[in-house]
């Protein structure tokens, strides 16, 4: 496991699962949403996230935590390992619920999480949208290393027995 992509729902544990192997794996982290957003949730340019995406996607070992679906295709190429946390949506929701307010490694340090209708109803739809095209992806990409569990538990057990 060179270069490890980690997706799924908000809130179905990308990113503790991510810390954890990055802890295990020794493998630098990078979070898309840190990527992504600027300060006051300003979207940073399309470009100027796409330069920065490729810049990590050149490197020889990272792992990839987000979905960003306009730029799913471009990771999953690039990939040797793709993890898909195919979490319950009420689960997600919990999650999201639960954390709503701390501040988190995975979001840049100027920003507390924005628990909006918006948000709520994307998560809603990630089943329909979301894992689709992840799905989709993995169809044309047959050739790599997919990981897909259900339970946060299956996920942390295929970690705790990989031998590195």
């Amino acid at each position: 496991m060179n270069r490890i992509l980690v997706v799924g729902s908000p809130g179905a544990g990308k990113s503790t699962l991510s810390r954890t192997l990055r802890e295990k794996l020794n493998i630098d982290l990078y979070y898309l949403d840190c990527l992504f957003w600027c300060e006051n949730w300003v979207k940073r340019d399309n470009d100027d996230f796409d330069n920065r995406l490729k810049e990590i996607l050149n490197k020889d070992k990272w792992i990839i935590d987000g979905n960003y679906e306009r730029t799913l295709e471009i990771r999953i190429e690039r990939a040797t390992d793709i993890i898909f946390l195919d979490i319950d949506t009420d689960i997600c929701l919990e999650s999201v619920r639960k954390r709503s307010g701390k501040k988190r490694e995975d979001l840049p340090s100027y920003l507390d999480e924005k628990l909006d209708d918006d948000f709520i109803e994307f998560i809603k739809d990630y089943p329909l949208k979301g894992r689709k095209k992840f799905f989709e992806l993995k169809e044309k990409y047959p050739n790599k290393n997919y990981y897909i569990f259900k339970t946060r538990e299956e996920a942390y057990d295929f970690i705790d027995n990989l031998n590195y």
